[in-house]
């Protein structure tokens, strides 16, 4: 991961772009392996001076605030909806440094609807985006 990580930071540097690691989550039923992923992408961050999205750390905290989320599809990987929700709210908060808070619980594109969660947990997954997203500066 490092040495990849370090030829893509050079290449988005020569473009005068900011690089932003995405912080994965870990598996469903491998909780222990979040801090491994923690560790991993945040470090070549600071040896790279280059920036995390934390979506894997909000995942760890929803789902401790709250066990019955279901963040993941069943395969146990991929996100749900829900779940593709919160990791786009960090990536808002993170690349823009704003609040998402207020941000629509539905996404659609040319009338068609891509994503639509429930609004009360919307607002909590933006809450919990922001609150990770400033904890981890």
């Amino acid at each position: 991961m490092y040495a990849g990580a370090w030829k893509l930071h050079e290449t988005i540097k020569s473009q005068e772009a900011r690089t932003v690691f995405y912080l994965t989550w870990a598996r469903k039923g491998q909780p222990q392996m979040q801090e491994r992923l923690n560790h991993a992408y945040v470090s070549i961050a600071k040896a790279l001076e280059a920036d995390v999205a934390p979506v894997g750390t909000a995942w760890q905290r929803a789902l401790r605030e709250d066990p019955a989320l279901e963040l993941y599809m069943r395969d146990g990987s991929h996100p749900s909806p829900d779940g593709t929700y919160l990791a786009a709210c960090v990536f808002y908060a993170t690349l823009l440094d704003k609040n998402p808070a207020g941000l629509p619980a539905e996404v659609k594109k040319g009338g068609k609807t891509l994503l639509k969660i429930d609004p009360m947990l919307a607002r909590r997954l933006q809450d919990v985006a922001w609150r990770t997203v400033q904890d981890s500066k």
